[in-house]
């Protein structure tokens, strides 16, 4: 156990998420410099054309099979760093990798049991631990793809709100433990996109970092003071 000091900003943990193609990795350019991105749906080529000055250091994964440990390699290198920012892109796609990684190496001809889903929550929710723990001192990004969660109400109603498409214990882990969830969205009067960071009846979000209930598509992570 450690006491934290009085007065001493501490690095934000964020989840952001959206449509493909929406805007999640090239985005991740405007957060503080310089920038590790992990793609894990090798969808950074995007960065190729918008990240001008360089700012995103990009890696990838040579081997999915072994995907995890990868991972690990990542984070002990970035770990001994000098980033500012660290973005994990994206965790929709390590969810389906890790369920066909783990149907692949079962015995029930390539279809994943009930134990899978158990196994995969908590070996998420360790990793998320151990990256919050091993690099407490940078600032750190999640992206994933949206779903339609169901939410069946008193009266019989059902809402299908924008969540991150993630199991539901891994969305409850984010819900409690990063600072933002935000939503990309888009407006139809400004021809723009933004950033919700309201929760809603209509899509997860939240924001304990600043007073903000939405942000321009370039100014999410100018954090007021």
């Amino acid at each position: 156990m450690k006491k934290r000091e009085k007065g001493v900003k501490t690095p934000f943990r964020v989840l952001i998420y959206g449509k493909q193609g929406d805007g999640k990795t090239s985005v991740t350019r405007f957060a503080p410099g310089p920038v590790a991105l992990l793609t894990l749906d090798n969808t950074d080529k995007v960065l190729d054309n918008v990240d001008k000055d360089g700012v995103v250091e990009r890696f990838y994964i040579e081997d999915y099979s072994k995907i995890l440990a990868e991972i690990n390699e990542f984070i002990e290198y970035v770990a001994n760093s000098e980033f500012k920012t660290v973005v994990f892109d994206n965790l929709s796609a390590l969810e389906k990798v890790w369920f066909v990684n783990a149907a692949d190496e079962g015995k029930n001809n390539g279809i994943n049991t009930i134990q899978h889903y158990g196994k995969y929550s908590n070996q998420l929710i360790k990793m998320l631990s151990y990256i919050d723990s091993r690099l407490k001192d940078k600032n750190v990004i999640y992206t994933a793809w949206q779903r339609n969660g169901e939410i069946w109400l008193e009266s019989g109603q059902k809402i299908t709100p924008f969540q991150p498409d993630l199991r539901d214990s891994v969305n409850n882990y984010f819900m409690g433990t990063v600072h933002a969830v935000t939503h990309i969205k888009y407006d139809q009067e400004k021809k723009e996109r933004y950033w919700t960071l309201t929760n809603s009846a209509n899509e997860y979000a939240k924001n304990q970092i600043d007073g903000r209930k939405r942000a321009d598509f370039d100014k999410l992570f100018d954090w007021e003071a």
